[in-house]
């Protein structure tokens, strides 16, 4: 299962950080989108996606792949290595590699149990993301 807008499909990815599984919980794309036409939320192991070459300011950091489709630019985020909870600021976009399409902000949360396949919990996160960053993420 997987975020749908009416056809595209959005990934809520989880990769293995410290020997943590690492959530990103997007419920502000949630709350936007039709709940008739939410399908739920799909989790991804997508360890070889670190690249743990990534630093903004004092913080080494992952980058994980949020994608949008097979045929459209991908939307880079930012996991903290060490799992703690982490905004990613605008500051954040001279750091990424070319290619990069938008840096959106967003929370992290540890969950342990989660693994490739399973359902993320959804919870109330404070809104980070504007309705025009989030059309343009989804549309």
């Amino acid at each position: 299962m997987a975020l749908s807008d009416g056809g595209r499909l959005i990934d809520i990815l989880v990769v293995e950080a410290s020997g943590f599984k690492v959530g990103l919980l997007m419920s502000e794309i949630l709350e936007l989108l039709p709940t008739e036409k939410l399908q739920g939320v799909k989790v991804l192991d997508l360890r070889h996606h670190f690249n743990p070459s990534i630093q903004v300011g004092s913080k080494k950091l992952s980058s994980v792949l949020l994608r949008k489709s097979k045929d459209q630019e991908g939307v880079q985020l930012l996991v903290d290595r060490l799992g703690d909870i982490y905004s990613v600021t605008p500051e954040a976009i001279e750091t990424f590699p070319p290619g990069v399409a938008r840096v959106i902000p967003f929370w992290a949360v540890i969950t342990p149990r989660a693994g490739a396949g399973d359902v993320v919990p959804l919870m109330d996160v404070p809104r980070l993301l504007s309705k025009a960053t989030i059309g343009g993420l989804v549309r």
